[in-house]
């Protein structure tokens, strides 16, 4: 393999890679907008529910 064709091969190789990163970055966040989305009141809770336990009795934030 001559080294324009090992430097092709790379650069495929790392596109791809960041290809497949994009695209699982994109279906993470349609998981989580399609989680906001169907189960709105389940999500709102979820989501006070987490805020509660980052205060501390007296409602300070940790």
């Amino acid at each position: 393999m001559t080294k324009l064709q090992s430097k092709l091969r790379h650069m495929r190789l790392f596109e791809l890679m960041r290809q497949r990163e994009m695209a699982s970055h994109v279906s993470r966040k349609l998981r989580v907008s399609r989680l906001t989305d169907d189960d709105g009141a389940e999500a709102i809770l979820l989501r006070t529910l987490a805020s509660r336990s980052l205060t501390t009795p007296h409602n300070r934030p940790v």
